[in-house]
């Protein structure tokens, strides 16, 4: 029960809450909550799930929370129009908060859906991704990590450079000398 130690209250009281509700079994309260309209408990709701997903030894109830958060992932573009800034806030934190927990979980079925959200509009979408996809662990991301070398977000570009590092394959190796080039030519041009 690792959502016990969760630093937030927030978390820690949803799953309680959803575990009552769900007669011990906080999963199905929690994906209904990551699928509802409230952005503020689907952000919490993916927290709790990400925190739980990992120590479950049920690869099918396991699945069933990545699936989830890869919606609620992908949906992005589609809810970009929100008028509201404090549900506009609550959609950006949303997409990253379910890469980290695809991270935490670190499911091979979440592959494909985190090289997509790659290329978001949001840095902080692209950063988790990465993160979660180095998880992962499976190489087949290099090339689509290696261009974000050059991302415009600092924070994205740093990410990727120590994930890249971790990946010791030919084609990270030189995607990180074709970077350190470009960058020792810019340098020489100033």
């Amino acid at each position: 029960q690792s959502w016990l130690h969760n630093s937030d209250v927030k978390v820690r009281l949803l799953v309680q809450a959803c575990t009552e509700r769900g007669g011990g079994d906080p999963i199905p309260g929690l994906i209904e909550m990551l699928r509802g309209e409230d952005l503020i408990m689907a952000v919490t709701a993916a927290q709790a799930l990400g925190d739980i997903a990992p120590n479950l030894e049920d690869e099918t109830r396991r699945g069933e929370i990545v699936q989830a958060l890869l919606a609620r992932l992908a949906e992005y573009p589609a809810l970009e129009q929100q008028s509201s800034l404090s549900m506009r806030e609550a959609q950006l934190s949303l997409q990253p908060c379910a890469a980290e927990a695809m991270g935490r979980i670190a499911d091979p079925a979440a592959f494909d859906g985190l090289r997509a959200a790659l290329r978001d509009q949001s840095p902080a979408v692209r950063r988790k991704a990465a993160w979660a996809l180095m998880r992962i662990g499976d190489p087949r991301c290099v090339p689509d990590l290696a261009p974000l070398l050059d991302d415009a977000d600092a924070d994205v570009r740093g990410t990727v450079f120590e994930i890249l590092k971790l990946f010791h394959t030919e084609e990270a190796v030189a995607a990180l000398e074709a970077w350190r080039d470009r960058l020792k030519a810019e340098v020489g041009e100033l």
